[in-house]
């Protein structure tokens, strides 16, 4: 079962409904068409929001900085101040690595 089936599944279960659409409103948002005996319908949006980029930047990256992310992404210039040849990645310390 996937992530959009459970979400639906367990709106209509939790409601007592037949079908309905289901919002899923996290860091991400997801609308769903769901009908009982039916595949879930995606109408449109996506569970992976700002929560996950942050969380994932900080397991993978050391950092859930969004400014510090972007820079690391090759997006941005380092923050003023920032040392991004530290051997810790992207270096609070001021100092080279």
């Amino acid at each position: 079962m996937n992530e959009i089936e459970a979400m639906a599944a367990g709106a209509l279960r939790f409601s007592q409904q037949k079908k309905g659409v289901v919002v899923n409103m996290g860091t991400g948002t997801t609308l769903v068409y769901a009908e009982e005996g039916k595949q879930p319908e995606h109408i449109f949006g996506s569970a992976v929001g700002g929560g996950t980029l942050l969380g994932l930047g900080s397991r993978l990256a050391g950092t859930s900085n969004y400014t510090e992310l972007l820079f690391l992404a090759g997006k941005r210039r380092p923050p003023a101040g920032r040392s991004f040849h530290c051997r810790h990645g992207f270096c609070r310390c001021g100092k080279p690595g």
